[in-house]
């Protein structure tokens, strides 16, 4: 997990002592231009507007504009564009 995610976690419930698999050098992907809110901490809350779908039988819901919406995003990052 990256450092910057795992602070919050890490002091709230585990009293600081949470450790990390890897640091921030290892979290770069090279090449990759996100236009993240703070580069120094490259993580967000992205609201997604809407209302879920619910199938023709009622029971089972979905979200299909959501999964469209965090395709996008992954697909900027993992890809670069």
């Amino acid at each position: 997990m990256h450092p910057c995610l795992s602070e919050f976690p890490s002091n709230m419930f585990y009293e600081g002592t949470l450790q990390n698999g890897a640091g921030v050098g290892d979290r770069l992907l090279p090449g990759v231009d996100f236009p993240w809110p703070n580069p120094d901490k490259p993580m967000m809350f992205y609201a997604q507007l809407g209302a879920e779908e619910i199938s023709a039988s009622g029971g089972c819901r979905h979200a299909g504009m959501w999964a469209q919406a965090c395709a996008r995003v992954c697909g900027h990052t993992c890809i670069g564009g």
